[in-house]
């Protein structure tokens, strides 16, 4: 809807429609006096104005948390920050017509806590942490499949990387075999590599160590 006041008005309602209503003026006139003067205003008008006063605290506060950075250049982001950060702020009315004693900053702590406790957690766990699920237990070896580059591909174990010579050298030397590792648990199966087919196996049946989901 476009109204022509003291210049032209754009309007757009989800609730009114395009009805005129009269609505009563004062004047005040040079000697005290006052006469009445009708106008005439559509209906969403005259609720605009009966509320505009929530619509600027609402700009007011929403600008002391801006969401939109001027350096954004994909106009639907800006858009949807917008539309997030006024979110908030219904939210927030809500939540103080309902009795609550939050600020509004409080408020939005409050919010971004709540949704760091559901979100905030990594759903890709880092192949470098150990996890109580990891194997301790048995191992079974079995050969690393060759590849089109690689006929005889080799890889080094992840327990034996971790033994060093009296020089502080890492101990690398045998074939190279891989293994995977099955859990008596039924716990998903680590990867690690063992040295040398015959050797070092029954110790790394026997092993206590965890052992990490990567190739070193």
């Amino acid at each position: 809807m476009k109204y022509m006041d003291k210049k032209p008005i754009s309007i757009l309602s989800t609730v009114h429609n395009t009805v005129i209503v009269e609505q009563d003026k004062k004047r005040k006139k040079t000697h005290g006096k006052s006469e009445r003067i009708v106008s005439k205003k559509p209906q969403a008008i005259i609720d605009y104005n009966l509320t505009m006063g929530g619509v600027d605290k609402a700009n007011q506060c929403l600008s002391y948390y801006p969401t939109v950075r001027n350096h954004q250049k994909m106009y639907y982001l800006k858009i949807f920050r917008q539309i997030l950060n006024q979110s908030v702020w219904n939210s927030f009315v809500l939540y103080k017509n309902n009795g609550g004693t939050m600020s509004h900053l409080d408020f939005r702590l409050q919010l971004v806590e709540e949704l760091a406790k559901i979100y905030g957690e990594s759903k890709h766990s880092s192949q470098n942490t150990t996890s109580s699920d990891r194997l301790t237990g048995r191992h079974f070896p079995s050969r690393i499949q060759p590849t089109q580059k690689k006929k005889a591909p080799t890889k080094i174990c992840i327990v034996c990387s971790q033994k060093f010579n009296e020089k502080g050298q890492r101990k690398q030397n045998g074939t190279v075999l891989s293994f995977t590792a099955m859990p008596e648990s039924g716990t998903p199966a680590a990867r690690s590599f063992v040295k040398n087919e015959g050797a070092a196996i029954d110790g790394h049946l026997r092993l206590e160590l965890p052992v990490l989901d990567k190739v070193l």
